[in-house]
């Protein structure tokens, strides 16, 4: 259940005492940990600290201190909304580095990147990044760090990225991460699509990308991008408004029979017409064995078409659910 936590507040509240950590519960050596992370966090200097704590029901006269709410398989404490701790539940083997926004957060980026760099740890599950501005400066700074560490996930949400200095600064350097996830980013152009996705396929460690709410449809970004995603098991590229003019260029990926083991399309303007290319491209590909249309505009005849194949391709599962009946629907693993 170790967890590294990320933090550089101005003005934090005063410090609890020890003996309010020990009221909620915590032993000894826990209750010390957390007056000295307070104290770093009031000095306004980078914590990069293992807190093993484990979250109790807090002391109701206690207003600087909310009680924990769990989501995604955390328990997240906050503390006058100035910091963000993410513990994950006891015998939790990875380690996460979240980073998350608040009004009141002011990162000092150069430590953080230095914090980073020396961490002794070489390996972290999830670095996630979240609603934060990553400018070009800030990116090159966290880019060079986080290359020097071998990540599962890196997911970087609603940061008004820079795609250039993420491709730069990171994925150039062939950095050792198997799922990069960029949610309501938009992609600036073709030629810093076509930068990015170089990048992904010469990187050997990439096994997946999920881009949603990027702007990839109407446009020539994803005519650009898909021939250099062949080479991965997973390509979630949903949530994007891709359209009809989209659909030549995804089905000539998808009949050139890439790697991709998943293809995600969901929640894109389909009709029955694309369904028609949709078949005839499954039809040359031997190699998808999960395709999800969810919430298209796709009928039941479209649909059907798009079914005979998979009929024939006993590994091939398709997924067309309406856009009702896809609310609380988790994206499959990867199928082996």
């Amino acid at each position: 259940h170790e967890q590294y936590t990320i933090g550089t507040v101005h003005d934090f509240p005063a410090a609890l005492p020890y003996a309010h950590w020990r009221a909620l519960g915590n032993k000894r050596r826990l209750a010390l940990d957390m007056v000295q992370f307070q104290q770093f966090l009031s000095a306004g200097t980078l914590c990069m600290t293992e807190i093993p704590l484990h979250p109790r029901r807090p002391v109701e006269d206690d207003p600087p201190y909310r009680p924990s709410t769990k989501t995604n398989g955390f328990a997240e404490i906050s503390c006058d909304d100035t910091i963000s701790l993410k513990l994950r539940p006891s015998g939790a083997p990875a380690l996460t580095v979240y980073i998350r926004h608040y009004e009141e957060l002011h990162l000092q980026w150069e430590h953080v990147a230095n914090s980073l760099t020396a961490c002794p740890r070489s390996y972290f599950r999830d670095v996630v990044i979240d609603k934060i501005e990553l400018s070009r400066t800030i990116m090159d700074m966290l880019g060079a760090a986080l290359s020097t560490k071998r990540i599962d996930t890196l997911t970087l949400s609603y940061n008004n990225l820079d795609y250039t200095s993420l491709t730069t600064s990171y994925l150039e350097n062939t950095p050792h991460v198997k799922d990069l996830k960029v949610v309501g980013n938009p992609m600036q152009d073709a030629t810093t699509a076509l930068q990015f996705v170089t990048a992904i396929g010469n990187n050997e460690h990439m096994k997946k990308l999920e881009m949603k709410e990027c702007g990839l449809g109407g446009n020539d970004l994803l005519e650009a991008m898909l021939p250099y995603l062949h080479t991965l098991k997973s390509v979630d590229i949903g949530y994007n408004d891709i359209t009809s003019n989209d659909v030549p260029c995804i089905c000539s990926f998808i009949a050139s029979n890439p790697y991709v083991k998943l293809l995600n399309l969901s929640f894109s303007e389909f009709n029955d017409s694309d369904a028609i290319k949709f078949a005839n491209a499954l039809e040359t590909n031997s190699n998808i064995q999960r395709l999800l249309l969810n919430g298209t505009e796709m009928t039941e005849k479209g649909k059907a078409m798009i079914n005979a194949v998979a009929e024939i391709r006993p590994k091939l599962f398709v997924t067309m659910k309406d856009a009702i009946q896809t609310r609380g629907m988790d994206l499959p693993d990867v199928p082996n």
